[in-house]
């Protein structure tokens, strides 16, 4: 049984006392036009893993995290603003008794420019990753330019970012990638849509997913989503295709996922119900690890990140706000094999969540949450009919 606890504190705090001036000149002038916000966040986490039919021990792991967010903006003139972002990290693992740590480091994931000219928006620099395939909140970021125009009720898009790192495709951390993507996006009435098309390739090709292909990757993101009343409904469909070879870490890479999310506020409650299916060959539609719009995932249980192939999934999910406090059940349920379009499968799974998560909001700016949650995993070997459980709390 694996149970997982997880506790979080987020404040937004305002930020004095910066300054990106090294001259003598008093502080509060040198802050002067310059907007400063930030965040703070504070998470533990406790989990319990047993496996069954397996010989593998019980085990436990804690888990603590701070994140510190500064940010700061000032206008150049009247067209052009700098923005930047300085994000300070500090976290610690333990199992039995051993503990890992990282003291906190600043990082800065944003220094940018942007140009405005009536419809038109450029932005050069260091910046975040806001794509389908990415979570800028996670810290995709890369160096690059964006340009976006607005055409009416539609906006164009084009971007050419370089070296784009944190999360981006593959967890080994010395990598990078270049990406380019074109993007439309808009409304027409209650109806919004994006449509998003990008390549990808990685420059660091000894460690890299891609191994020797030098051809990158073509992916395509559809998505579509509306309001009528108290009703929201959000469809998207998401491809990822490997350019001059057929194998990604011996997967056929013609990914897809297609995915529903419905949303019904009806006041006291708030209910969600969303399904996803998956490819044969797989359904690895992310640049990032974890939290992409392409993706379909509860906390623990995700698809878009290359669980398997023939996946399918859904999620019901219900939010109750009391005043101040908001208490959410969900269950997620995603089965799917290890067929990836070129062999027999050999296992089956079956993985499902159960959580609750009790929300605080002090004030407007101060908020707690309470989260539990139980995840069963069941791996089925077809050639022997051997069942694996793993229970996780």
């Amino acid at each position: 049984m694996k149970k997982m606890i997880k506790l979080s504190l987020v404040a937004a705090v305002a930020v004095a006392g910066l300054t990106t001036s090294a001259s003598a000149q008093k502080l509060t002038d040198a802050i002067q036009g310059v907007d400063f916000s930030g965040s703070v966040e504070y998470r533990m986490e406790h989990r319990d893993t047993e496996t069954k039919n397996a010989i593998v021990p019980a085990a436990s792991t804690n888990g603590e995290n701070a994140k510190i967010v500064l940010k700061g903006k000032t206008s150049v003139n009247d067209s052009v603003t700098f923005s930047t972002v300085a994000v300070v990290n500090g976290q610690a693992a333990s199992q039995g008794d051993s503990v890992a740590s990282t003291q906190g480091a600043a990082n800065i994931n944003v220094a940018k420019f942007t140009y405005t000219n009536g419809a038109l928006n450029v932005t050069a620099g260091m910046q975040e990753l806001n794509t389908p395939w990415t979570s800028a909140g996670d810290g995709a970021r890369a160096n690059g330019i964006l340009a976006t125009y607005g055409l009416g009720s539609v906006t164009l898009a084009g971007a050419m970012f370089r070296d784009a790192q944190q999360g981006i495709y593959t967890n080994v951390a010395t990598n990078s990638a270049n990406i380019n993507a074109v993007a439309a996006l808009g409304s027409a009435g209650p109806i919004h849509y994006a449509v998003w098309y990008a390549m990808i390739n990685e420059e660091n090709d000894a460690t890299a997913m891609l191994g020797n292909n030098r051809g990158g990757l073509d992916a395509l993101s559809i998505a579509l989503g509306g309001k009528f009343g108290p009703v929201s409904v959000d469809a998207s469909y998401a491809t990822l295709e490997e350019d001059g070879a057929t194998v990604l870490n011996g997967k056929l890479l013609d990914q897809s996922l297609a995915k529903v999310m419905l949303a019904a506020d009806l006041g006291a409650v708030k209910l969600t119900a969303g399904m996803a299916d998956g490819g044969k060959d797989g359904e690895l539609v992310s640049f990032s690890t974890t939290n992409s719009s392409a993706m379909f995932e509860s906390w623990n249980v995700s698809a878009g990140d290359g669980t398997g192939s023939n996946l399918s999934a859904y999620t019901l999910r219900a939010d109750m706000p009391v005043g101040p406090v908001s208490i959410a059940l969900q269950y997620t349920d995603a089965e799917f094999d290890d067929n990836y379009g070129n062999t027999i499968a050999t296992l089956d799974a079956d993985v499902n969540e159960v959580m609750a998560q009790v929300t605080y909001k002090m004030s407007k700016n101060f908020t707690t949450y309470f989260r539990y949650a139980q995840v069963d995993t069941k791996i089925t070997t077809k050639a022997t009919g051997v069942t694996t459980g793993t229970d996780m709390d």
